[in-house]
């Protein structure tokens, strides 16, 4: 903070200090939340709100690939940080380059996007064959189209703020760029009280023939969070149509596994056989590692832990499905076991 801003603010001028501490302020009366020009007060965060112009302080903002709260400033995701899967854009080559950065070159028809980088989407088969890329509004979207893959080239990583390519995308619209935020509904056709599987599972494959059908069952969720590069592609493959105004800060997901106007019927099954086929990948890519996972633990027999860890078991916990890797100490009481 400037000595000027502070005098503006009436506070006493400070040395500034590097700190690892985030501090969210929100300024709002005694009743609730409310918009600047509706709030009284002379608190120094209400002052601090109203500070404009050359009065506004500076802040030198640096932020980590594999930061939770990334997702809150742009849709980038901590895979856009390793090296890509492949070095080039395969036909029908959906499974490896979903969701990948890659970039346009050589279009003739839109030329002002070569260069632009966008986000791989599902591979079509008919004609020539083409992949669906997803520009985002930091590259001059937002804007769906279908490339050759001998238009495409496979991104480079985005490296850390040293290289100023992170800024860049950030300062380049005032624009939200994150992820939107996901609506997904689903009608059911049956009871999911008395189906078996979770409802993940019981959204990607209804059951054919279920006991007790029902009209009225009806589960809708709203997601605000991290949204891996694969996944980025289907929920927007997914959306329901939307005005741009909505479609910039929320996707709608609509299932319905009840009986659908006639019009409807084909983005509907177009929506079940997204999601379904997302869930089987990530359940056959994740599976095997979380069952040796879970039967390295049961290898663990309860005399070893109490030899070797005492009355208390301290855990030390790393995460290394991150970069930098996440590391954690636990102390677990004797009598709780992640066998049972």
């Amino acid at each position: 903070m400037t000595e000027k801003s502070s005098q503006h603010m009436g506070l006493e001028m400070s040395t500034p200090r590097i700190s690892n501490k985030v501090y969210h302020v929100i300024t709002g009366n005694n009743n609730r939340y409310a918009a600047l020009d509706n709030i009284e007060g002379t608190s120094w965060a209400h002052k601090f709100a109203l500070v404009t112009g050359n009065l506004m302080p500076q802040f030198s903002v640096d932020f980590s690939p594999c930061s939770p709260t990334i997702h809150n400033m742009i849709d980038l995701t901590h895979e856009d940080f390793l090296e890509p899967p492949c070095e080039i854009v395969s036909p029908n080559d959906e499974v490896t380059l979903l969701g990948v950065r890659v970039t346009l070159t050589g279009l003739m028809s839109r030329s002002d996007l070569n260069g632009k980088i966008g986000r791989c989407g599902r591979w079509f088969p008919s004609g020539n064959g083409r992949y669906e890329v997803y520009i985002p509004i930091y590259e001059g979207g937002p804007l769906t189209i279908s490339v050759k893959p001998s238009n495409l080239n496979i991104a480079p990583r985005l490296k850390t703020l040293e290289s100023g390519e992170i800024q860049r995308l950030l300062s380049s619209s005032q624009l939200p760029k994150r992820f939107p935020s996901v609506c997904f509904s689903v009608l059911f056709g049956h009871d999911t009280t008395k189906a078996k599987g979770s409802l993940v599972n019981q959204i990607a494959n209804p059951p054919e023939n279920p006991h007790e059908k029902v009209q009225n069952n009806h589960m809708m969720d709203t997601y605000h969070g991290p949204v891996s590069r694969e996944v980025q592609p289907i929920i927007r493959a997914m959306a329901i149509p939307a005005p741009e105004s909505i479609s910039k800060t929320t996707i709608t997901c609509i299932i319905s596994q009840v009986e659908v106007k006639a019009s409807a019927q084909a983005g509907n099954r177009k929506r079940q056989k997204l999601y379904a086929d997302l869930v089987k990948r990530q359940k056959d890519r994740k599976t095997p590692r979380i069952k040796e996972f879970e039967n390295s633990l049961t290898r663990i027999a309860d005399s070893t832990v109490m030899n070797k860890c005492g009355k208390w078991l301290k855990l030390k916990v790393q995460i290394d499905g991150s970069i930098p890797a996440i590391t954690r100490e636990l102390l677990v009481d004797p009598d709780i076991t992640m066998q049972s």
